[in-house]
């Protein structure tokens, strides 16, 4: 499954069953993601504004529920500068359309709120230094219905159930039941996991900041941080999924402590530890290098 269809300029609306099937495709197969992300730039990349406009909708798709891959794939400065060249009137800002241009810096903006992902956010601040982006978009609200509406709705519909002689709706009064006792138990249960594992992460990060860490404590920070990246998605799913703001606020607030301990504590420490380390070896100009040349690359 390629983009073509997707992104054909002959289209007269967005394709969104081919985007749907891309999607799933690209977050079923994750070694995909890479080249799944230079084919839809590509086609950002078109001189043909609908066409490039079809792309950037199928982009903002594989982002929303391509999975983790992709998103990683677009959150590296390999992409990033792509989509840079495409607004940057040293690159191709000058042929690029003004509604192309609008719709690529909207997109990244939403990013930064979305995905917190450092890279995304040094480059939007990169073309705000630039004078590219001029007005910050602003990032539309996620409609909310208030938790007493949902309630509710609920509480009414199981009313006229329980109200009724009928025993197939007696039945369905009390899955309805069931289905929100479980619903909550499973939210409570993987906040809760993330809340966990947040927090052991902070704490063997604090616990080790002085002096060497065992072997057995830095595999165990390891593998707690590769916990907290599959985590990722769960935390997105579950801030799709509530339809409250109280509750919202809970989720992103996780979110935010999550990417934290993540791209920050953990990171730093790590850092740290490496040089230390490298330096106790006499390896460190030749790991350095090492370590710079990665970056710059990525």
């Amino acid at each position: 499954m390629f983009p073509d269809k997707c992104t054909d300029p002959r289209n007269k609306e967005l394709d969104k069953s081919s985007s749907d099937a891309f999607c799933a495709l690209v977050k079923k197969m994750p070694d995909f993601a890479y080249t799944a992300s230079k084919l839809v730039i590509t086609k950002v990349q078109s001189t043909d504004e609908w066409e490039s406009i079809q792309a950037l909708s199928l982009l903002d798709s594989c982002m929303k529920t391509g999975g983790t891959a992709f998103q990683n794939e677009v959150g590296k400065f390999r992409f990033l500068n792509e989509l840079i060249r495409l607004v940057s009137p040293k690159y191709l800002g000058p042929r690029t359309s003004p509604k192309v241009r609008d719709v690529t810096l909207k997109l990244i903006h939403s990013w930064t709120v979305t995905y917190r992902e450092p890279k995304i956010r040094e480059a939007y601040d990169m073309l705000k230094k630039q004078g590219v982006v001029i007005d910050e978009p602003p990032v539309q609200p996620t409609k909310s219905t208030p938790k007493k509406a949902i309630d509710q709705e609920f509480e009414n519909k199981l009313k006229k159930l329980l109200s009724s002689r009928n025993p197939e709706d007696l039945e369905a009064a009390n899955r309805m039941i069931q289905n929100k006792v479980l619903e909550t138990d499973r939210r409570t249960s993987e906040l809760d996991r993330v809340r966990t594992n947040i927090r052991l992460l902070s704490d063997l990060v604090e616990n080790n900041q002085t002096g060497d860490v065992s072997q057995e404590d830095l595999q165990l920070m390891e593998d707690i941080h590769k916990e907290c990246e599959k985590l990722r998605p769960v935390v997105f799913r579950l801030a799709g999924e509530t339809h409250d703001d109280e509750s919202l606020t809970d989720v992103l607030k996780i979110s935010e402590e999550l990417t934290q301990v993540q791209f920050s504590s953990f990171s730093a420490y790590s850092s740290s530890l490496f040089v230390r380390r490298c330096f106790r070896r006499q390896q460190c100009p030749v790991i350095i290098f090492t370590i710079t040349l990665r970056v710059y690359l990525s």
